[in-house]
């Protein structure tokens, strides 16, 4: 979907553009959702994993 479609400006579809960048900056593990109601983007999420190395269950497994 092109949001320049919907009658967004082009400053909007930037500003979008530029807001799911910074979600998706830096994330090695994890997942970024964006939610849309009546074809407009309302929200948006990230989840991170980490696993610290230091951590470790029984015989030697991870978390």
């Amino acid at each position: 979907m092109d949001a320049r479609k919907n009658g967004a400006g082009s400053s909007d579809f930037q500003a979008l553009r530029t807001e799911i960048s910074k979600a998706l900056g830096g994330l090695q593990y994890g997942q970024v959702v964006i939610l849309i109601k009546d074809g407009k983007v309302t929200q948006i999420d990230r989840t991170e994993k980490r696993r610290l190395p230091s951590l470790q269950g029984i015989n030697g497994e991870g978390i």
